[in-house]
């Protein structure tokens, strides 16, 4: 199963991908795209267990003053048991925003 958050605010595309890989793994994918002309601020993803306080994963999402296109990409195998939940978060300027609950 494959879950996708489409991340607002760093960048028209991007998105963090859950993907379930066996009963034991999930497959976490942040794909960050920026066009040139599109500023993107200093930005932080975290990924929990549902009701979890400690981060599974943490992407920090560097400043980009928009003069170039951007694309990056991170993955990471995380372990989350079959019918656990996850939730992420992106924090941008103080201001926090949360995804939909996701189950991969």
């Amino acid at each position: 199963m494959r879950q996708i958050w489409a991340i607002p605010g760093i960048g028209p595309t991007s998105k963090l991908i859950c993907e379930r890989k066996n009963k034991d793994y999930v497959l976490l994918r942040l794909e960050r795209s920026a066009p040139q002309g599109v500023a993107v601020p200093q930005s932080r993803v975290r990924v929990y267990r549902t009701g979890g306080e400690q981060p599974l994963a943490e992407y920090p999402i560097p400043y980009s003053d928009g003069r170039s296109s951007v694309f990056s990409q991170a993955s990471q195998i995380v372990r989350l048991a079959a019918g656990e939940c996850l939730r992420a978060e992106i924090t941008t300027g103080g201001k926090t925003t949360q995804c939909p609950v996701l189950t991969p």
